[in-house]
């Protein structure tokens, strides 16, 4: 979802997701599928690695909600939020809050019990706000 809408940022009104792998590049698994569809040249790979997208945006001002479970095994050597969140904010038209989740893991349970926040912050921004729970976004 990061890398659809920071290429198409005009044909959507947000973006959100949960547990996203964000920096496939420095990945300890990106570089295999990279590698398969885009070639074994690094260089090729950053027009489609959300980090490196981030950091040269220069499209209208966004918005991106990325929560993230603080147990998730794949946080640190796969997912790499925190270099996405980093690049972000040395960008001054990328606002991004980076949640992250005590307990949550990769898991099922984890999609289930955050997506209910992320369909409010949808409705929201698509001007359907329905009285009921906050979401935790800004």
């Amino acid at each position: 979802s990061l890398q659809i809408y920071l290429k198409n940022s005009t044909k959507y009104k947000g973006c959100s997701c949960i547990n996203a792998v964000t920096n496939p590049s420095n990945g300890v698994w990106g570089p295999k599928p990279l590698t398969a569809y885009l070639g074994d040249n690094p260089e090729a790979w950053k027009k489609y690695d959300p980090t490196e997208v981030v950091a040269k945006y220069s499209g209208q001002p966004l918005k991106i909600w990325i929560e993230q479970g603080s147990e998730d095994p794949y946080l640190n050597f796969d997912l790499l939020p925190y270099n996405f969140k980093e690049a972000a904010d040395k960008n001054k038209r990328v606002d991004v809050k980076l949640t992250y989740r005590a307990g949550y893991d990769h898991g099922f349970a984890c999609v289930t019990s955050l997506i209910e926040g992320h369909l409010y912050y949808h409705a929201k921004i698509l001007g359907r706000v329905v009285e009921k729970k906050k979401s935790s976004f800004f």
